[in-house]
């Protein structure tokens, strides 16, 4: 099944939280409209960053409010959704989540909403986009998801569908057989949410306490499997409000969502019939995807995964000019192209501790797929041959974090306390003289 996790459940930027979700092995992300704007980068570039890590935007959140609003305003509101359509059209977002309406001048008329609600559809429709309604707990006259989907049913077009959020519908006391009746091809997005059992403010409730299936108390399994059971085959996403999870770190959130979806799908084999019951994918294939495979491959050009986008394209590649060979089998691990003479891509060393002279830090860009030919290894030894290069200021002979000032033998190294017998002795640099025959040379000089 198609895994996501709204970017309101991670903590820091957007561009941390989507490398975060792409690490963990998720398949695509509900993009929350604040991370947007908080975020440096453009509509386009958050596309390409979630091309370029695999991730696919599933639904952009939140649009709020554009039911139940006075008939004298709603062109405002039709004004709004024009602009948030024309930013989805930049991310490729071909889903929108649109809220119950929560403030005090709502008006309570079915008809009105659902009227409201087949003209936005209309335009959204226009843009090649669907819309999923979904109740809010603290919706201020749609707080289920029986009343919300009156209205979908009402409105009666293709483009508005409903939303069903497993803390909204379990927080109001319903349950799984709430969506009895309800078709899955009209269910437009599932979200998926655990929360301890509470007795307080709906809204404070949500915003504070919710989290990752199996960590709560909710029936979660029970109303995910009545959606799947329904015929609803769309994206499996986690979204998660939590004090903990804005103070976490967001790859050890994104782990940790990764590994509650993984148990709600072993919940949910004994209690779906059909495809879904089935075993989840090999180990082998899910960490692959996930870049957690200690086998992985790594291009010496641009440090991104290698990887061929076919089977036919790789073996065309590998071939001796270029012609084409027989695919070889998916099943098969992929190998490294014979070393080929190429120029390597210019690049400032960068050192570490324990490897002076290593590569450039890795970035996060595109694998070109070019062969790779190991670089000849640096001389290392002195100019002068010597068998202490400590000693030696060529630039072959250095050493970082020593001196390398002065002289040939102005640097010398500190003297050490060494276990001679059943005494200890003081070991000092050979290019320096002991402390006794410093002592006598003195005393020489002094007395002549």
């Amino acid at each position: 099944m198609h895994k996501g996790i709204a970017t309101v459940s991670l903590s820091g930027l957007l561009a941390d939280k989507l490398a975060a979700v792409a690490a963990a092995g998720f398949d695509g992300i509900e993009l929350f409209d604040n991370d947007l704007v908080a975020s440096p980068l453009s509509p386009r570039e958050v596309a390409r960053r979630c091309a370029d890590l695999g991730l696919s935007i599933d639904l952009f959140q939140p649009v709020r409010d554009l039911e139940g609003v006075a008939p004298d305003r709603f062109d405002a509101v039709l004004h709004r959704v024009r602009t948030k359509l024309a930013v989805m059209g930049e991310l490729g977002v071909t889903t929108f989540l649109a809220c119950s309406n929560v403030g005090s001048d709502a008006i309570d008329d079915p008809d009105l909403s659902a009227e409201q609600l087949h003209r936005v559809g209309e335009l959204a429709a226009e843009h090649g986009v669907t819309l999923a309604f979904e109740a809010l707990a603290w919706g201020r006259h749609i707080d289920r998801v029986g009343a919300a989907w009156d209205v979908v049913r009402r409105a009666d077009h293709p483009a508005v569908s409903l939303a069903v959020d497993t803390f909204h519908l379990l927080a109001r006391g319903d349950d799984g057989s709430a969506l009895d009746g309800i078709p899955g091809d009209r269910i437009g997005f599932l979200q998926v949410a655990d929360a301890p059992l509470l007795d307080m403010n709906v809204l404070e409730w949500s915003r504070h306490f919710r989290c990752f299936p199996g960590q709560g108390t909710l029936d979660v399994t029970g109303v995910v499997a009545a959606v799947l059971r329904a015929g609803y085959r769309g994206p499996l996403s986690l979204e998660v409000f939590s004090d903990a999870v804005r103070e976490a770190d967001p790859a050890d959130t994104a782990r940790d969502a990764m590994r509650s979806l993984i148990f709600l799908e072993d919940r949910l084999a004994p209690l779906v019939d059909g495809p879904l019951a089935a075993a989840p994918p090999p180990a082998r294939a899910r960490t692959r995807r996930s870049w957690r495979s200690p086998r992985r491959r790594a291009c010496r050009h641009c440090w991104g995964r290698w990887a061929s986008p076919s089977p036919a394209t790789t073996a065309a590649s590998r071939s001796p000019g270029g012609a084409t060979a027989a695919p070889r089998s998916s099943s098969t691990r992929p190998r490294r192209p014979p070393a080929r003479p190429h120029t390597p891509r210019p690049h400032t060393p960068w050192a570490s501790p324990r490897r002076p002279w290593t590569r450039s830090p890795p970035a996060p860009r595109r694998c070109c797929g070019r062969p790779w030919t190991a670089p000849a290894a640096p001389a290392r030894r002195c100019c002068r041959a010597s068998p202490h290069p400590q000693a030696c200021t060529c630039s072959s002979a250095r050493r970082p974090g020593l001196p390398t000032t002065g002289t040939g033998t102005s640097w010398r190294p500190t003297p050490r306390r060494m276990r001679a017998g059943s005494g200890w002795t003081t070991w000092s640099s050979p290019f320096r003289p002991s402390a006794s025959t410093r002592r006598s040379r003195s005393s020489g000089r002094s007395s002549t």
